[in-house]
């Protein structure tokens, strides 16, 4: 039987139906997905933990962290702290991550970047009572010079929760994966001053011993990553092993 189109001696109109394209990602058992998501660099989390909220929920679980320390995937994270006035006890913490695609007007593309992490109770703090020992980061003692306490609250940098914790002494040896993070800030002033901003930048630098009197230091990156009000205080920056 021939179309109406053929009849009127034109071609045939043939309707092709549409391949929908989907990833298979999210369907694959979980026990698999882990040890995919084990093998890549922490960096990245914050970025699959937007693909579906089972990824969210699994970059989040204790079954990822254990099976990254048994393939030996291990690596130093990079947190910061930051307060912002005027009320002292608003502070927030940072984690460094990778955001790709990002290009900065006339300059080469920049991929590192600190974002909030969605903390709950934290407690304030500054520079002289913080200690990170493995994946966790303790606050020890008062918040501030002059507050005595005995408290001690933890920072799982696993699931970015706080607890409460036991009274306890530690001893603090902290750094970036045996390389040097440097954090510092420059000014950007608007046109009406009214509107100051400051911008982070971090650079990474890589330390050789050459001789036994002699360290010599190569900058990996340089990037800026945060802009932020110009009230804000930069409170510490602390390196775990996650």
């Amino acid at each position: 039987m021939s179309s109406p189109a053929a009849t009127n001696g034109e071609e045939p109109v043939v309707k092709k139906k549409k391949k929908i394209k989907q990833s298979q990602i999210p369907s694959l058992p979980d026990d698999v997905l882990v040890s995919c998501l084990a093998r890549v660099s922490r960096l990245h989390y914050p970025i699959l933990s937007l693909v579906s909220k089972n990824f969210r929920s699994l970059i989040a679980s204790p079954e990822l962290y254990k099976t990254r320390s048994l393939l030996g995937r291990t690596e130093s994270c990079l947190y910061v702290c930051l307060r912002f006035p005027p009320d002292p006890y608003n502070q927030r913490w940072f984690t460094l991550c990778m955001k790709p695609n990002r290009t900065v007007a006339n300059k080469k593309p920049s991929c590192n970047i600190l974002v909030p992490i969605p903390t709950s109770n934290s407690p304030p703090t500054q520079w002289l009572n913080l200690v990170s020992v493995g994946s966790n980061i303790y606050t020890v003692g008062g918040s501030f010079v002059n507050e005595l306490s005995s408290r001690v609250s933890i920072l799982d940098c696993q699931t970015h929760t706080w607890r409460e914790a036991p009274s306890m002494r530690l001893e603090r040896l902290v750094d970036y994966g045996g390389k040097m993070a440097i954090l510092w800030s420059e000014f950007l002033l608007s046109d009406s001053g009214c509107d100051d901003k400051i911008m982070i930048w971090c650079a990474v630098i890589a330390l050789e011993r050459r001789n036994s009197e002699e360290m010599w230091g190569k900058v990996e990156w340089t990037d800026e990553v945060l802009t932020v009000p110009v009230a804000c205080e930069f409170v510490c920056a602390l390196s775990t092993i996650v």
